[in-house]
């Protein structure tokens, strides 16, 4: 199979789409006086200022409530950027998949990749913040491995997907980032599912919310190591369901559309 052939075919060259990730965050920052540093200042800034704010509003303590924003929005810097620029991961490397047969499921790879890399850095900045504001790490703490690994898996597989179907339909770009946007507000990152004015019961709006959302349980498999409890089996069960079921539509798109994706380059 064409599809096969061709993700197979990138992941034995792993390496070096692993070297071409690292080199383009290098790229993004070039010249600048702080370089990649920009990644870790940004990062606290929006997280910690997020996390105050939020404090404020919701009556909470601001070093539990800032961790807890810290810890989510590193996640959702992942899960944002995988599903916006994976819709355009194809059309943007058009000059060399039009020069010659390189295969399509490297570009996917190597940009997971970027943002896998990127990912550390936020972590790391989230840790190092929590830690100062009074955060202490526990065992748990094992869950975020395995929460990565369960991120990854599913961001290969909807970046494939929606690179082959942005690429055929170029309006599908833009509908994916307008429910994006939304998506932000309507999952519980920078908000607790029972923080509310009003006494909100467990079958609130906002609680029902963040159980039927797919983003709060991929945030919840990462960040609920970093808080202290291990994540619900649930939520593994249904990011893992959603990761086959991604990889899978993205190997039968791919199958479908791969060899005949030039032409609409």
């Amino acid at each position: 199979m064409y599809a096969l052939q061709d993700f197979f075919g990138a992941l034995q060259d792993i390496r070096a789409w692993s070297y071409l990730a690292m080199k383009q965050i290098q790229f993004d920052y070039r010249r600048n006086l702080l370089g990649t540093g920009w990644i870790v200042l940004s990062f606290a800034l929006t997280s910690g200022g997020l996390g105050w704010l939020l404090a404020q509003l919701q009556g909470r303590s601001i070093p539990e409530h800032v961790t807890y924003v810290a810890f989510g929005f590193a996640v959702w810097n992942f899960i944002l950027p995988c599903v916006n620029e994976g819709c355009t991961a194809l059309t943007r490397n058009r000059s060399l998949l039009l020069q010659s047969p390189i295969g399509r499921s490297g570009f996917i790879f190597s940009l997971v990749l970027k943002k896998l890399y990127l990912l550390g850095f936020n972590l790391t900045t989230a840790i190092v913040l929590a830690f100062i504001l009074g955060w202490r790490p526990s065992m748990t703490m094992i869950a975020i491995l395995p929460g990565i690994l369960v991120l990854t898996y599913t961001a290969v597989g909807t970046v494939l997907t929606f690179a082959v179907i942005g690429t055929v339909l170029r309006d599908f770009t833009e509908l994916v980032a307008a429910i994006m946007r939304l998506a932000f507000f309507f999952t519980p990152i920078i908000w607790y599912a029972n923080a509310r004015f009003d006494r909100v019961g467990d079958d609130s709006p906002l609680s029902l919310l963040a159980r039927y959302n797919p983003f709060s349980h991929f945030i919840e498999i990462v960040r609920g190591g970093a808080l202290g409890y291990w994540p619900a089996w649930e939520s593994w069960l249904i990011t893992l369901g959603i990761g086959t079921l991604a990889l899978i539509i993205g190997l039968g798109v791919l199958q479908w559309l791969g060899r005949r994706l030039v032409f609409w380059l």
